[in-house]
């Protein structure tokens, strides 16, 4: 629970509030704070979301395909207010998005659950089908996603820390994980392979377990598109992949145990991606831009993920190579 809001606070709050009343002519009670840039907002008879984002362009985009979403009968996300059809939503120089609340089940879902990895993998395969259709429309709006250069990025920023990280995890095993990162990205084909394959689609970006959200009515829906680009659908597969791995023991066999990624069982490109340690590189990075008190929180999750798993995580790697 958020604690500790200042004046200042309350009172862009209450204005923020007032401004919603004025501008939709709907008749909001109240709203409060969830985090930094989210508000629920509340109204006798609907409930709402109220986010900031960077930009009138980036709220476009999403707005953009949510429509296209629900116009080719994507029924599994949320939509934005009717306000916004019409209008730019505006206030105090920064730019807000209202949209459709979806009330959750009480049973909150992670990918540690069998059922939940399978449905949530039919969702995105549906998303992406969904979104070849229109692809071509948000050419103009959105950027084509290079995964070299953000997994090259990625690995430059680890670098940066390996002294620093030498407090928390072995040399010997930091070795590991950057040899297998060099390693993975000199063998990904730059040109023609299946990371820059065509036709698009508009990638999630962010296949986190959190944005699938298993509503109360039972169904699930795909959320949050801050992370939106045209590209093929395997850079979603690939991080899909990546973030169910830890709950499949890091069996390779298992992983193409799912239809949608059978696929990829021969794939050269798909299995040299694999070895990419993304998820450490990324904790790890995020790890260093924390406060204290922040690192202390994703300590055991972070430790887990880099020490506690890397003798299967090492063991998936041969196996790996063994099929290559």
């Amino acid at each position: 629970m958020y604690k500790g809001k200042q004046r200042g606070e309350d009172d862009e709050q209450t204005r923020l509030l007032f401004f919603l009343r004025k501008t939709t002519n709907e008749d909001f009670t109240h709203m409060y704070f969830v985090k930094k840039g989210v508000w629920m907002v509340f109204s006798q008879s609907k409930t709402y979301i109220l986010k900031e984002f960077p930009s009138t362009a980036y709220l476009n985009n999403q707005l953009r395909l949510t429509e296209r979403l629900h116009d080719h009968s994507f029924t599994f996300t949320y939509q934005f207010h009717p306000f916004h059809h019409d209008h730019s939503f505006e206030f105090d120089k920064k730019v807000y998005g209202l949209i459709d609340y979806i009330k959750p089940s009480a049973l909150t879902q992670t990918y540690s659950s069998s059922a939940f990895r399978k449905e949530a993998l039919m969702l995105l395969k549906a998303y992406h089908y969904t979104t070849g259709h229109f692809s071509e429309e948000f050419k103009p709006y959105l950027p084509v996603f290079c995964q070299m250069v953000k997994w090259q990025q990625r690995l430059k920023e680890f670098k940066i820390h390996l002294s620093d990280l030498q407090a928390f995890v072995p040399a010997w095993m930091l070795t590991y994980y950057v040899s297998w990162s060099e390693w993975s990205l000199e063998k990904i084909k730059p040109v023609g392979g299946l990371l820059k394959a065509r036709p698009h689609c508009i990638i999630h970006g962010d296949v986190a377990h959190h944005n699938f959200l298993k509503g109360e009515d039972k169904k699930l829906y795909l959320i949050d598109f801050d992370l939106i680009s045209l590209a093929p659908e395997i850079i979603d597969d690939l991080q899909f992949s990546n973030r169910i791995l830890p709950y499949l023991s890091w069996s390779l066999e298992q992983l193409f145990e799912y239809p949608p990624l059978k696929k990829y069982r021969n794939s050269e490109d798909f299995l040299h991606a694999l070895i990419f340690p993304t998820d450490v590189l990324r904790e790890w990075n995020r790890f260093f831009k924390s406060p204290p008190q922040v690192q202390k929180e994703q300590w055991s999750y972070i430790n887990d993920l880099t020490v506690t798993q890397f003798p299967k995580r090492k063991a998936f790697v041969e196996r790996v190579l063994q099929t290559l």
